[in-house]
């Protein structure tokens, strides 16, 4: 999927009742997370999987600095090359609801 996949999904229009979106070992980097995460027609996810990417430092900072994501109930992020400092960043955001 990549980057450019997860940008058109996220601004497909056919996503706006998607409450669940699993994207494990996608191939996504930062660019793609935060093309999901700032996405409007996303906004009834409640669960997002982008375990097992290259969301790297990079795309971990981005998600912790978006406000969007209001709705999500779990957030999973294991094995993404996110630092100590940035997994406190998004446990600073998200709570007990992201899985580093």
């Amino acid at each position: 999927m990549g980057d450019e996949g997860a940008e058109a999904l996220a601004a497909s229009p056919h996503v706006s009742r998607l409450t669940f979106l699993l994207l494990t070992g996608n191939n996504v980097g930062a660019r793609g997370a935060v093309a999901l995460a700032s996405s409007r027609r996303l906004r009834k996810l409640i669960w997002l999987d982008l375990s097992e990417n290259r969301l790297g430092e990079a795309g971990g900072r981005a998600l912790a600095d978006l406000r969007r994501l209001g709705s999500l109930r779990t957030l999973y992020l294991d094995d993404n090359g996110i630092g100590e400092a940035t997994r406190d960043a998004l446990r600073g955001r998200f709570g007990n609801i992201v899985r580093l």
